[in-house]
């Protein structure tokens, strides 16, 4: 267990990248989709403007069959009309990115909580729509599995000490969902369509370790000292704060820039890192150009990069005491999930760079006071043990 607690801020990172791809993926499907409906209104209007009662007079089925389609996809297009549908298609977006950014923010409590209501609530709309709509009975069971994944995650969030025995039920009803499409799929492939069924199967799976990751952060959190997290804003005010600013970055930003930089934060990342890690000693230092051009035009050059620059953080880590075994979980995600690495890496990176000796710095008296409520309230919630409890105050108090 203690193992498990020490992994949660990883798994914290891994949970917020895996529903921010997520809640990409499900608005950039959106957006996709009313490329689609255009193009169908379009064939649809042609279809009905070219149809003449004079040649088609003995047939009207086809006039009454096109404007149907017309009509369906001019509604399905026009977002001036609400209904189930088109909430249940919002509400994963706006779910999986809200949950992405408290994970990578490591909130907890009613805020987290609130995070996976939207995803709660779109299963449960969903779960009424089948029920309305007639549909198979597996369907059924599928929306009460959603509804159960997402209820216990929000449960677990705001009863965090209950959850640490039945952390992985999410997990399992949401697995579940997955074999059962995967049952229901079974015909799509007989008709040929294994790319859908793979594509499908891919993001729910994607979605199985969201939720997994999640859970194992909600249960055993890594509880941070005031220190760390006066040091996680970014700043260097604060009485006794001590950390290494050059090499600091907030893992929002870096996230966000990431993302929405096309490739050139990575780079520019990529540069700074080589230099940050070349103070590793018993190694070769590392050219920083040459390794940020052997990325830029060497093809998969970027993974090893990667898996190297992982093995030598994992090295400083337990140089200085800190448990650290980056380096398979990087090469691995560099493969599937290329936006991971850089943001385990820099996370770890951070760690160091709050680092100082081992020893808490001395707090001022109204920090002190606030660091030692804030432990006490801890102790009452059941997150600390006594010992902990005892422990903490201490180097708090520099005793």
């Amino acid at each position: 267990m203690e193992q498990t607690k020490a992994k949660a801020t990883k798994f914290c990172l891994i949970a917020g990248i895996l529903f921010l791809i997520l809640g990409l993926y499900n608005g950039w499907t959106i957006f996709d989709n009313q490329r689609f409906y255009q193009e169908q209104i379009e064939y649809y209007q042609e279809k009905v403007d070219n149809w003449s009662p004079l040649d088609n007079w003995y047939d009207w089925d086809d006039f009454h069959y096109y404007n149907d389609q017309l009509i369906e996809y001019e509604q399905l297009a026009d977002w001036g009309t609400w209904n189930v549908q088109r909430v249940s298609m919002l509400l994963p977006t706006v779910g999986f990115l809200l949950a992405a950014i408290l994970l990578l923010t490591r909130r907890q409590g009613v805020l987290l909580a609130v995070g996976f209501l939207p995803l709660l609530v779109e299963w449960v709309l969903l779960l009424f729509d089948y029920i309305q709509s007639g549909v198979p009975l597996r369907s059924w069971f599928i929306g009460l599995l959603g509804i159960l994944t997402y209820l216990l995650l929000f449960i677990f969030s705001l009863r965090r000490e209950k959850s640490r025995k039945v952390w992985f039920l999410p997990t399992i009803c949401c697995a579940l969902t997955v074999v059962i499409n995967a049952f229901g799929r079974l015909s799509m492939l007989r008709a040929g369509m294994a790319g859908q069924v793979f594509l499908w199967t891919f993001w729910e799976l994607v979605e199985v370790a969201a939720v997994t990751t999640a859970g194992l952060w909600i249960a055993f959190p890594r509880q941070r000292t005031p220190e760390e997290r006066q040091a996680q804003t970014g700043t260097n005010s604060g009485a006794g704060t001590v950390y290494r600013t050059d090499i600091y970055y907030g893992l929002v930003q870096h996230c966000l820039l990431l993302l929405f930089t096309l490739g050139i934060w990575q780079l520019i990342w990529i540069y700074r890192t080589t230099v940050t890690l070349n103070d590793l000693e018993d190694e070769p230092p590392r050219n920083p150009v040459t390794k940020l051009l052997l990325c830029m035009f060497i093809p998969f050059y970027a993974i090893y990069w990667f898996y190297r620059s992982a093995q030598r953080v994992d090295r400083m880590a337990r140089g200085k005491g800190i448990p650290s075994e980056l380096s398979g979980t990087c090469l691995l995600l560099a493969f599937f999930v290329p936006f991971a690495p850089p943001v385990l890496i820099q996370e770890k990176i951070n760690t160091l760079a709050q680092w100082n000796g081992g020893e808490m710095p001395r707090l001022a008296p109204q920090n002190m006071s606030d660091a030692l409520r804030e432990l006490k309230q801890l102790l009452d919630d059941g997150v600390l043990t006594q010992e902990e409890f005892n422990a903490k105050k201490q180097q708090i108090l520099n005793l």
